[in-house]
């Protein structure tokens, strides 16, 4: 079972995969150089500058919302996924940036919510779940209501992934798995929560950093993926 498999995974050098393939970067603007990306965001000014943890202090919340803008306006989608609604403000981010783009946004129902994990966000009634995007009043959105653990996704290609629904290892892999299997090649796949630097502080991003990990232990992903300094989102660009 994966969750033997993860108390196996406990040892001193249990993110060696990661770190065989991790580059980090020291700003969002070193990342674009390197990607030769030039056409800046949009950048939706609400909720960059709020303080939940002490690593807000670093701007996280900053770098998190350019980092998901800026692909989403480089890499040119036609379909987005978003795994993880709640308000819906990267929801917007995504939307803003990707015009032409449809982007599908899948939330766990309200009722559902106990059977999504340990290592999740609030719990928001329908009409809260997505509230954001709603107020800014985008049309190029399309809500799903589903728990991605029995969820069989049945969307068009996707060309960006944002994978940020529960933190659990299992769910961390099995979505990603899920999202892999539709997404396009040459597109680009973010997961949330995912920091080298604090995985021993938070139990969540130890979580996450957990189901990445093995998804490279099993071959399911390989080659480079990569990390802004003092973010909490890593990319993987899509061979």
């Amino acid at each position: 079972m994966l969750r033997n498999r993860i108390r196996m995974a406990l040892c001193p050098d249990e993110f060696g995969n990661i770190h065989s393939h991790l580059s980090t970067f020291n700003t969002v603007a070193d990342f674009m150089r390197f990607m030769k990306w030039t056409e800046q965001p949009i950048m939706l000014q609400e909720h960059m500058e709020e303080r939940g943890l002490i690593t807000d202090i670093n701007d996280r919340r900053r770098i998190d919302a350019a980092i998901i803008s800026i692909v989403s306006k480089n890499a040119h989608p036609t379909n987005c996924l978003e795994i993880g609604t709640s308000l819906g403000v990267s929801t917007a981010r995504m939307a803003v940036n990707a015009p032409q783009a449809t982007i599908f946004t899948v939330n766990i129902p309200p009722e559902e919510y106990e059977d999504g994990g340990v290592y999740k966000t609030h719990r928001l009634e329908h009409n809260e779940i997505g509230s954001f995007y709603r107020q800014k009043k985008l049309d190029n959105i399309e809500q799903i209501f589903a728990n991605t653990a029995t969820w069989q996704p049945d969307l068009p290609p996707i060309d960006v992934a944002f994978v940020d629904g529960s933190h659990d290892t299992e769910f961390v892999y099995s979505d990603t798995r899920k999202v892999l299997e539709i997404m396009q090649k040459g597109g680009f796949l973010l997961w949330h929560d995912f920091n080298p630097e604090l995985q021993k502080r938070f139990e969540w991003i130890h979580s996450v950093m957990m189901g990445v990990e093995l998804l490279y232990r099993d071959g399911i992903l390989k080659g480079d993926i990569y990390h802004i300094r003092n973010s909490w989102i890593c990319i993987k660009h899509i061979p």
